[in-house]
């Protein structure tokens, strides 16, 4: 099949991915290996939408700024991507389904262990922080057929045609650092504290108490 790419060049990507076991060489031939066929789409562990998201802009761009981080211990973010990355996927819809089912295809091989060492059964109303597509809510929803939860992320995420059909699940729109959050039993924060300064992560973590203490409040049923 023809990928549009120059012979000699593309044979050289792969002689360099095969020497890493990517691919296979012999006979100047390749094959899939093992780690190959994880970037086809049919592997139940496709890892595709993972090396796709290193290929976006505001990611390959931060790679060449990786000596400043290193030299001043501050992140690149707002000067490789102005306004920072998640304005850069609110704006570019493309790049944002590829950063989802990123975050999808990278949840697959955690949650289950997620939800194996912890017994959610106790709580009602369970809110997922910045939750993205609601992988792991509506696997723990299915998990837990008594209980409800809430999507809480900015507003071109929850607003995902994908959402349309999962039960027991509703979605919030808005911003940890300026909304307020969903008033819930408990709460998941999955991949979102290490995107963050320390200062940033306080914030949430506070913004999340606030919203327990709330909980925690209210008069049961």
């Amino acid at each position: 099949m023809s990928v549009g790419a120059h012979p000699e060049a593309l044979a050289r990507v792969l002689r360099l991915l095969s020497a890493h076991g990517v691919f296979e060489s012999c006979d100047g031939k390749f094959r899939h290996s093992l780690a190959s066929r994880m970037l086809r789409t049919d592997h139940p562990q496709s890892m595709r939408d993972y090396v796709r998201m290193w290929g976006l802009p505001p990611f390959w761009a931060s790679f060449g700024e990786m000596e400043q981080s290193v030299r001043t211990g501050l992140s690149v973010g707002d000067k490789v991507i102005p306004g920072g990355l998640w304005a850069y996927f609110a704006q570019n819809p493309d790049a944002n389904a590829i950063f989802n089912a990123t975050m999808v295809t990278k949840a697959r091989t955690q949650i289950a262990g997620i939800l194996a060492a912890y017994d959610f059964s106790g709580f009602n109303l369970i809110g997922d922080i910045g939750g993205g597509r609601g992988h792991l809510l509506s696997a723990l929803l299915e998990r837990v057929p008594t209980a409800k939860g809430v999507l809480f992320d900015l507003p071109h995420v929850v607003k995902d045609d994908a959402w349309r059909g999962i039960a027991r699940l509703t979605r919030q729109a808005g911003d940890f650092f300026k909304d307020k959050l969903p008033v819930c039993d408990a709460y998941l924060v999955m991949e979102v504290i290490h995107d963050w300064s320390d200062a940033e992560s306080v914030s949430i973590l506070k913004a999340i108490r606030r919203a327990g203490a709330v909980a925690r409040q209210a008069p049961a049923d």
